[in-house]
This record gives structure tokens, C-alpha cells and sequence, in this order.
């Protein structure tokens, strides 16, 4: 689990995240040449620290220079289109 800020990798594809110490932020790669490529993010922790997923640069997550974020518990997959990365689920934990 990355419970500190991480950049994203090739070899990456399952990451889970512990917010249990703070706040993490993990930064996507470029979505330039990798389309298709898959990252399913997955939040272990029940805190109230942020986990926000920053994409590369100027590029977008779901037509948003925004970071996205991960709920408690949550999860979200996220795919390349070669230009920027879309939200392909997201999972938010029920109250």
C-alpha cells in the first residue's frame, strides 16, 4: 500500500492507498502512448486525510485539470485514451 505520495508506472495497475498517516497524493503518468492502459486505485483506510490523484501536466481526468479523489474505503479505475485518462467506475463506500 502507498501511504506517501507516488508517481504512477508502467508496471503499476492495482495500487492501494493508506491515508492512515496523512494525506497521499498519487500523480498519473503521461497518458500519451499508453492507451488502454488501466490503474484500479483502491483506499484502505477510513480516515478523513485526502487521497487525490493528480494527472500529468496539463492533461485531464474526466475533462478536468482537477485532481480526482478516493473516498474512504472507495475505489476508482481510471483509463488512458492516448490524450488523458477517464473514470471508468468509481466505488464510494455507503455511509
Amino acid at each position: 500500500a502507498k501511504s506517501s505520495d507516488y508517481t504512477l508506472t508502467g508496471a503499476d495497475h492495482t495500487i492501494l492507498i493508506d491515508c492512515s498517516s496523512g494525506n497521499v497524493t498519487l500523480t498519473l503518468p503521461t497518458a500519451v502512448g499508453c492507451a488502454g492502459r488501466i490503474y484500479m486505485i483502491k483506499r484502505i483506510d477510513t480516515t478523513n486525510n485526502a487521497a487525490n490523484i493528480n494527472s500529468n501536466a496539463s492533461e485531464e481526468i474526466d475533462g478536468s485539470t482537477n485532481p480526482a479523489s478516493v473516498a474512504a474505503l472507495g475505489s476508482l479505475t481510471l483509463q488512458s485514451d492516448n490524450s488523458g485518462w477517464w473514470k471508468m467506475a468509481e466505488y464510494i463506500n455507503p455511509p
